[in-house]
């Protein structure tokens, strides 16, 4: 924000996207651990606004695969200064919060250039930071691009590449590697692939797709995250697009963003507290975080009552006690 009363929010186009994010204290605090017991998930998800906009959720999980939610953000694109705007914002607000620096290890995205980019920008500054590859992305990138081979040959393919994945170590990756593209370059119709595939899974980006980059016991795929998106289609939105601001309304109306999700009957990685989830119950008044924590909101729009848009570029934020009736309009603290 500018100043107390003038938000920072752009109106979607491409020279004034729209980002708005919201946490609170005690998520954000999930993270003030050592960096070697979680991984950061970061990923995007669809078909929950009206407008179109995806919602990128960021995490954590632990050696449990339990997933552990630090903020919610609402963007018009998925680009690289989108991610990094959403990233330098949640590390900003964690150092205002903890008095401490973001420290990540381990992250795992998407196999996306923007990601990539936007994590190196802001997590890459320790040489022991790694970026692990979601293999599903991998693994449904590679389905497509097989589609028009035979399917003996396309299925051959597949099956190496769970091989390759399942690797227990770099060295046997690279002896396993040798050998399947040593099979794929004997057919004619692989010659393109095999290049395609050199290109895109090995370069210095998203190579990082196999199992033995995973430290042991944590989710060697994005399933704790995937898991709490779907829980919040089918249990928070009720698979139906909402105005933006009804979306903010309604995961602010949660029991607790820091409690399961509705789900956490059903699996491992949305339980987050252990605490009981009312399952009937996804129109609760009830704020997100406790009666003593503070909802913080990076961006908020115009219309929620706080005046006339303008410039961004600013590291600053407003910080909203709880109370449904001001909850858009205070910014105290």
């Amino acid at each position: 924000m500018c100043s107390p009363a003038t938000p920072v929010v752009g109106n979607g186009s491409e020279a004034k996207p729209f980002v708005v994010g919201i946490s609170t204290k005690k998520l954000l605090r999930q993270a003030d651990r050592d960096p070697s017991s979680f991984v950061l998930h970061i990923d995007a998800t669809y078909k929950l606004t009206q407008v179109g906009y995806p919602v990128v959720v960021v995490g954590v999980s632990d050696r449990a695969r339990r997933f552990h939610l630090l903020a919610i953000f609402i963007v018009s694109q998925q680009k690289e200064p989108q991610f990094t705007e959403v990233l330098s914002l949640l590390a900003q607000i964690f150092l205002t919060v903890t008095g401490k620096p973001l420290r990540v290890r381990w992250a795992m995205g998407d196999a996306d250039a923007a990601q990539w980019n936007a994590l190196q920008d802001v997590c890459g500054g320790d040489d022991t930071f790694r970026f692990l590859v979601f293999f599903f992305h991998v693994a449904k990138k590679i389905y497509e691009k097989t589609r028009v081979l035979d399917a003996g040959v396309a299925s051959m393919v597949l099956r190496h590449l769970h091989e390759l994945h399942f690797a227990r170590s770099e060295a046997e990756f690279r002896q396993q590697l040798e050998e399947v593209q040593e099979e794929w370059l004997k057919l004619p119709e692989l010659t393109s692939f095999v290049s395609y595939f050199n290109t895109v899974w090995l370069n210095e980006m998203m190579w990082r797709w196999q199992c033995y980059h995973t430290p042991s016991g944590f989710a060697a795929t994005n399933n704790p995250v995937e898991t709490y998106n779907a829980s919040i289609k089918r249990d928070v939105t009720l698979r139906r697009k909402l105005k933006v601001g009804a979306l903010l309304d309604r995961l602010l109306m949660l029991e607790q963003l820091n409690a399961p999700m509705p789900s956490a009957q059903r699996t491992s990685a949305t339980n987050i507290t252990g605490s009981s989830w009312n399952k009937g119950n996804t129109g609760c008044r009830c704020p997100l975080g406790n009666s003593s924590d503070v909802c913080l909101f990076l961006y908020f729009p115009k219309w929620f009552g706080a005046g006339s848009e303008s410039l961004r570029g600013t590291s600053s934020f407003s910080t909203v006690p709880f109370g449904m009736s001001n909850m858009f309009t205070s910014t105290s603290e």
